[in-house]
């Protein structure tokens, strides 16, 4: 009976530890849209980090979860690990009787009549804070520079430069306007002309244009 109810609070432990795991996942996601879209670089750089909560989360043995459940419940007075390893027969060369060895098995069995312990997961409190701090801190995003995130999720940009392209003599004057389409748009631009000689001409920008 001991094995089988930590086998049952082991089944409720990983049931948990999944609902954990994917908060954790979601923190992660919109912590690195949040950080990349204030910075302004492709968020594709940070997606590694969605493999951080592979490396906290494990399934632990059974006699782990006894040494948990003891510590949580006060009143099992440290005998349920004892019985567990009776139970699966871990003493069976110290020669301990078999009388002795039913009623610790039943003093552990009695109180787990009565309890039902909620299983907790390691980190379980700060996953929480960090799940609700990144959700808020995303929604911030989009109410305050939704731009900034649009941009980062669909980097789209364009230019269009007037007169597109020609002829021109040597030491005359030309004008081109330089206009910029897109959800975030630079305010400098650097261009490069080759002819006889390269010339590399620096154009501010102006709300796109300049």
């Amino acid at each position: 009976m001991i094995e089988k109810f930590l086998k049952n609070y082991r089944n409720r432990y990983f049931g948990l530890q999944i609902i954990y795991f994917l908060l954790l996942e979601i923190a992660l996601l919109s912590s690195i849209l949040v950080t990349s879209s204030i910075l302004i670089f492709p968020y594709q750089y940070l997606l590694p980090l969605l493999l951080l909560p592979v490396a906290i989360f494990r399934l632990p043995r059974l006699k782990d979860l006894a040494n948990r459940i003891e510590i949580e419940q006060p009143q099992l007075k440290n005998r349920l690990v004892i019985a567990f390893d009776l139970e699966r027969g871990d003493f069976t060369k110290e020669g301990y009787s078999q009388e002795l060895i039913d009623r610790t098995i039943e003093q552990a069995r009695e109180p787990l009549k009565r309890i039902k312990p909620r299983p907790r997961i390691q980190y379980q409190r700060a996953i929480e804070l960090v799940f609700v701090a990144s959700i808020l801190s995303l929604f911030l995003l989009i109410g305050l520079v939704p731009e900034r995130l649009q941009y980062n999720l669909s980097p789209e940009m364009s230019l269009v430069i007037d007169p597109p392209g020609g002829v021109f003599t040597r030491d005359s004057a030309v004008v081109f306007t330089v206009t910029a389409y897109g959800i975030i748009v630079p305010t400098r631009c650097k261009f490069r002309f080759r002819g006889e000689e390269e010339v590399i001409a620096t154009v501010e920008l102006a709300e796109g244009r300049g």
